[in-house]
């Protein structure tokens, strides 16, 4: 069985955009990683990957903003302000 991904985009490098945007890098980072320990629990087993997607889900053409880092992954260079949350797969 292939593994299910929960990916989390969100924004990084905020103090490189800080003259036009007034954003928290660490508000942001501390949102993902208590989401990512609230999935863990309630989805045992889920891959939850941040700024990063599986490679299979290339072909879904959703991401432009990608970098190939390895066999399984692909890199995003996320969005300014961005904390889009992804699932493809079956959560009971």
């Amino acid at each position: 069985m292939e593994s299910e991904y929960i990916t989390v985009e969100y924004c990084t490098n905020c103090a490189n955009h800080r003259t036009h945007t007034r954003h928290n890098e660490q508000k942001y980072s501390t949102v993902f990683h208590n989401l990512k320990r609230a999935l863990s629990i309630t989805i045992p087993g889920i891959s939850i990957l941040a700024n990063s997607i599986p490679q299979s889900w290339k072909e879904f053409k959703l991401y432009s903003n990608l970098w190939d880092i390895s066999q399984d992954l692909y890199l995003l260079e996320p969005k300014l302000g961005a904390f889009e949350v992804s699932h493809e797969g079956n959560v009971s």
